[in-house]
């Protein structure tokens, strides 16, 4: 097998590198899946087949109808892209969109929502209804939904001869402009490698900020996000250079465990402890073997691996409304539950039957490609539920248990087989999750930080920060052994010298990256000296004082250490 290509070339995640998302990977139910409900499910895709006295859409066109998600109301002037042609919606929300004899991209935009992408064919029902979800839900002054039964769907049933919708068609593209811009920090230095979401398409700044949208109108609602800063929404200009100017955010995380998610009285607690102290952001688990939410990506329905514990659409609205920043926690290739279900994509061992680790688990092959779309189906259904972040943990091969037995599917010798593979999943997964705006992370060994190798798993600091948002080395000192660093004794007694050797060196690796670094900080006690206030922050302040864009507290069972933190 050879080394996975890059999505940009390599060490450079910029240089104005386009790329368009590769659809034919992605089903019309997996796309319209990207709309479902934050509100309780009430963000959902509507489509509803006409009934028999319903005058149908004219058999050449499908009737698209959009409407904002939190008040109802129709949305007029969202841009419709649908392949080379654009259409905005009029006054009722509404626009038709000639019917294409093969399977074709749509986009819908629109100022202040998150877009929505799928595709449209022949097969489907004359009339599409979509609720944008609204960038910001704090910000967004709840309207009365228009009067109806409760339940029911009020819908326009356009004709060729008399229809809103028809007044409003979808037109050549002529209108396109072209965008170009610069994105800047507040001091207007050039950010590098900023992402811009332009309709279905992606570019990246280069060294001196500069992007070109070549598709993007005047007028298009644009979405630009760089590590380490606050998303901003500017609307395209046109052809004269715009400036986009980005405001620093630091990410500081606590953990919701999968053991927690149906513990109310936790969940409350740790709302309390971000609504009080610096903390902004929680991690969830929505995989850890088992899937912990009524998913439909059937492939893991069919591997036995669902145990729904929480509604998490529902979790994060409620964190949404408070200001907090959403995470979702895939646990990726430590997955027994299919390796037990599904033993030809586990790991084999070379004396028979399935390999397993130390503590008796085995654990599924990372070369077998089957399982790599199920687990981006489910980051796309986070992207869907109104998650900000998808983390992938146990991204790699496994580093515990008799290794000379198992028997890999692939050339596990070969150290850059086995980067190129893990490098080819994370770039297969920032393909399809990109255009939705939501940021990838990769946990990783904290090793990682200080030794070149991969360590036999796959992982290595700069190959993986030029394919994600987010690099989050777990660098806890209990974990390194004496001596593997440079300090006076157990790594353990040495929390800050320990976050400052690992941190430095990792953000070494990535030069001109270090905004991605965002370390997993112990908030727990193994061996000596217990950890506590002072151990907890002294991680996070050598962390800060290496320039990394947060941290994330570690504890397995949800526990914060709040005497560590600073005050809201």
């Amino acid at each position: 097998m050879q080394q996975s290509r890059r999505s940009v070339p390599p060490g450079v995640p910029t240089r104005g590198y386009r790329r368009q998302r590769r659809w034919p990977n992605v089903s019309w139910w997996l796309s319209a899946i990207l709309v479902v409900a934050l509100t309780a499910w009430a963000i959902t895709l509507l489509v509803r087949l006409f009934d028999d006295d319903s005058t149908p859409a004219s058999p050449e066109h499908i009737a698209i109808i959009v409407s904002d998600a939190v008040t109802g109301q129709a949305v007029q002037d969202a841009e419709l892209r649908v392949g080379d042609a654009v259409g905005r919606t009029n006054e009722s929300g509404a626009v038709l969109v000639p019917l294409p004899d093969e399977p074709i991209t749509l986009t819908i935009t629109h100022a202040g929502y998150n877009p929505v992408y799928g595709q449209i064919d022949s097969t489907m029902a004359a009339e599409q209804r979509v609720a944008l979800n609204p960038v910001d839900p704090n910000q967004v002054e709840a309207q009365p939904a228009p009067t109806q039964d409760a339940g029911q769907v009020v819908v326009m049933t356009p004709t060729s001869e008399q229809t809103t919708a028809q007044e409003t068609p979808v037109t050549g593209q002529g209108g396109a402009t072209g965008v170009n811009g610069r994105v800047v920090d507040a001091s207007g230095n050039p950010i590098e490698g900023a992402v811009v979401l332009a309709g279905s398409d992606v570019v990246f700044s280069d060294a001196d900020g500069q992007f070109q949208a070549p598709t993007a109108q005047t007028g298009q609602a644009l979405r630009v996000w760089a590590s380490g800063y606050t998303d901003q929404f500017p609307t395209a200009t046109g052809p004269d250079a715009m400036t986009v100017q980005m405001e620093r955010l630091d990410i500081k995380a606590a953990y919701l465990t999968g053991a927690r998610l149906a513990d109310e009285a936790r969940i409350n607690e740790l709302i309390g402890t971000i609504e009080t102290t610096e903390l902004n952001a929680l991690v969830i688990d929505i995989k850890e073997g088992s899937v912990y939410y009524d998913t439909g990506v059937q492939f893991f329905i069919d591997a036995g691996a669902v145990q729904p514990l929480f509604d998490p659409a529902a979790l994060v609205q409620r964190l949404k409304e408070k200001g907090i920043y959403t995470i979702a926690r895939i646990v990726v290739f430590n997955d027994p539950i299919v390796a037990q279900n599904r033993p030809d994509l586990a790991l084999k061992d070379v004396n028979g039957g399935i390999w397993l680790g130390w503590n008796g688990a085995p654990w599924v092959d990372p070369f077998h490609r089957e399982l790599w779309q199920p687990n981006i189906d489910l980051a796309l259904e986070a992207a869907a539920m109104g998650f900000d972040e998808v983390q992938y943990d146990y991204v790699r091969f496994p580093s515990d248990g008799d290794l000379n037995n198992a028997d890999f599917a692939g050339e596990y010798t070969s150290e850059e087989v086995r980067v190129g593979t893990i490098v080819e999943f994370l770039e297969m997964t920032q393909e399809q999750l990109r255009p939705t705006g939501v940021k990838l992370g990769a946990d990783v060994f904290g090793i990682i930080a200080v030794y070149p190798e991969d360590q036999g798993i796959g992982q290595r600091m700069l190959d993986f920060a030029e394919v994600v948002d987010f690099i989050h080395p777990m660098v806890y000192p209990s974990h390194f052994n004496e001596g593997s660093i440079g300090v006076d004794g157990h790594p353990n007694s040495f929390p800050y010298e320990t976050l400052d050797i690992t941190i430095g060196l990792g953000q070494a690796k990535m030069p001109g990256m270090e905004l991605k670094m965002r370390p997993w900080l112990q908030d727990f006690t193994l061996g000596d000296p217990p950890y506590g206030p002072e151990q907890v922050r002294a991680q996070i302040d050598a962390t800060m004082d290496n320039g990394a864009s947060g941290w994330m507290l570690w504890n397995a069972d949800s526990e914060v250490t709040v005497g560590a933190l600073n005050p809201a």
